[in-house]
């Protein structure tokens, strides 16, 4: 069983051209640009919303929530977030929870700094984006489910055949064509969006990875064009990064809108947060950030 099919021939880490995208699979020439030229995707830059104005627009999704039948108790968590220096603490309380827009930015903060200068060291980082026909609400749970299982055994298959290499490697002095040479490396986030169609609410779950080199991103997108049914290729998206801290960003965004800009309503919004909590929706593949190192004067 080989990881790279004929029709999808793995691009050099040193390209420095337009990224691969949905087009690759089908034999389009790249285009190498000059050095000149700007190239790699623009990240929209969302405006900067102040403490306030994240605290704002959480009461009034939190209110919203609070009006659904069965709402939870941990809703009262985030009246509380950020209110406030308690008694004998230096810094404000922080909930933590995944319906909170401030603690959705600070994690997503904290994981930009602890993965950047891990990942500025890659020579050809791509972002690929892995979709499933949208579904209804009852459909979802099991569709999301279905979705991390697969890809778990893809990476659990890559894992084994490149281990299985490196002894091919020792035995015979080269590797195994049909097996990967490289570990699997790179992050992925689970993100669901909302639409409405025809007056039927619509969920599309889909899977954003940034990974360490191109042939590897080639070779994970045909495989989950052979093991997945129901998908095609004009669904999936794989682009060069020539923006690491941007394309985390985009990664690591909050769960959900919560702008005034195509709102989610509070009864979407709660599916998905329950969907959500089932599963682990961010995760690092063959990626140990660099611990700090703490010296004493």
């Amino acid at each position: 069983m080989s990881w790279f099919p004929p029709t999808l021939e793995p691009t050099p880490s040193s390209y420095t051209g337009v990224g691969p995208d949905k087009y690759a699979l089908f034999d389009v020439e790249l285009i190498e640009l000059s050095p000149e030229e700007p190239v790699g995707p623009a990240f929209r830059e969302e405006p900067q919303l102040t403490r306030a104005e994240k605290r704002d627009l959480t009461e009034h999704r939190i209110a919203q929530l609070s009006q659904l039948p069965g709402a939870r108790g941990t809703l009262y968590r985030t009246w509380q977030c950020d209110q406030g220096l308690p008694y004998r603490k230096r810094y404000p309380t922080s909930c933590g929870l995944r319906w909170c827009f401030q603690c959705a930015c600070n994690r997503m903060g904290t994981l930009v700094r602890k993965y950047l200068p891990l990942m500025e060291t890659w020579e050809n980082p791509q972002l690929l984006t892995l979709t499933v026909p949208s579904c209804v609400r009852a459909e979802l749970p099991d569709r999301v489910k279905h979705m991390l299982l697969t890809f778990t055994k893809i990476s659990e298959l890559w894992n084994k055949h490149y281990h299985r290499n490196r002894r091919y490697y020792q035995r015979y002095g080269h590797f195994h064509p049909a097996w990967p040479t490289v570990p699997l490396v790179g992050l992925r986030e689970v993100e669901i969006s909302y639409t409405l169609e025809l007056l039927e609410e619509r969920y599309h779950p889909h899977i954003h990875f940034i990974l360490r080199d191109a042939t590897t991103a080639q070779a994970l997108l045909a495989r989950w064009l052979q093991v997945m049914p129901g998908v095609n290729a004009w669904g999936q998206n794989l682009k060069a990064v020539y923006c690491l801290q941007g394309a985390l960003c985009y990664v690591l965004k909050p769960a959900v809108n919560f702008g005034a800009r195509n709102p989610v309503p509070a009864a979407a919004m709660d599916t998905i947060f329950q969907v959500l909590a089932l599963l682990t929706p961010f995760y690092a593949y063959g990626m140990r950030a660099p611990k700090k190192r703490i010296t004493f004067s």
